[in-house]
């Protein structure tokens, strides 16, 4: 026998007439991914487009806006906001105390207008009343040294003119 088939060979019948059959199918997949393909482009493009521009999306709207005119006349416009957040006042003012102490009374309401130099508390004033006694019997011994250094000073110049004592 030789390697070669010859033409009534069943093998080489079978081989010639799969061929054509196999290229069919390979066919049909590619057509049904382009018939898809066609498919999702009309939905995007089509119909979510024209749904769109129905609910005030981008392009023409669907129905016309009618416009309405009026005289114009000077009147005052309620504006209300509703919302959470902070109110901040034009002017606010610090308060500082310059001294430390028990509040003995204050003598001003929460909201009433003030004006500078109006006396709004009162501190209990004995703590600063015996520093005060303290710092003038400080005083009144200070110028008592004074008055003997000068006394002090007094004599020495006497003594040094006299050349009583050294001269250093």
């Amino acid at each position: 026998m030789s390697s070669q088939a010859s033409p009534d060979d069943p093998q080489r019948q079978v081989t010639s007439t799969a061929a054509p059959h196999t290229r069919r199918r390979r066919r049909w997949p590619g057509l049904l991914l382009l018939c898809l393909l066609a498919a999702g482009a009309f939905y995007v493009f089509g119909v979510k487009a024209q749904s769109a521009t129905e609910r005030g999306g981008r392009g023409r709207p669907a129905f016309d806006v009618p416009v309405l005119t009026a005289p114009a006349q000077a009147s005052d416009v309620p504006v209300y906001v509703d919302g959470l957040g902070s109110v901040v006042p034009l002017h606010t003012v610090t308060v500082k105390s310059r001294i430390d102490g028990q509040l003995m009374e204050a003598r001003f309401q929460e909201g009433q207008m003030v004006k500078k130099g109006d006396l709004l508390i009162r501190i209990d004033p004995r703590p600063y009343q015996v520093q005060l006694t303290q710092a003038q019997g400080q005083m009144a011994r200070d110028q008592a040294l004074l008055q003997n250094a000068q006394l002090d000073l007094k004599r020495y110049r006497e003594l040094w003119e006299q050349d009583l004592v050294p001269r250093q």
